[in-house]
């Protein structure tokens, strides 16, 4: 595929709420069985809001690339919820938990808002 889902940012009048598609997912103990819980941690994913941690096998053909511009959007809009293809929708602090999922995931991703040029 190589090519990531599209985000869809509608603004309400909360602030913007995200769809991310599969590159984030929100999975709790109900949503997976014993053995793919035991393989999902194993690959460095697993339970709660998570960005998954090797998009470049299957979403994007540049990681580096995709991360920076998904932190960039993340400072730009800030948004209210996030809603990604698996599990419960963020709320409270989503602009937050985002950043720290890619932190967890990435390490090494530049988190800092861009400096205006």
């Amino acid at each position: 595929m190589k090519s990531p889902d599209a985000l869809l940012d509608i603004d309400t009048p909360a602030g913007p709420i995200w769809w991310m598609g599969d590159l984030f997912s929100n999975n709790e103990h109900h949503d997976q069985i014993l053995p793919l819980r035991i393989i999902a941690r194993l690959a460095g994913s697993g339970l709660g809001f998570r960005c998954n941690a090797r998009p470049e096998l299957v979403y994007v053909a540049d990681r580096d690339v995709w991360s920076r511009s998904i932190v960039r959007r993340l400072h730009e809009r800030r948004p209210v919820a996030i809603i990604p293809a698996h599990g419960r929708t963020v709320q409270g602090r989503a602009y937050e938990r985002a950043l720290d999922a890619i932190t967890s995931a990435m390490p090494g991703v530049a988190l800092a808002p861009p400096t205006p040029t």
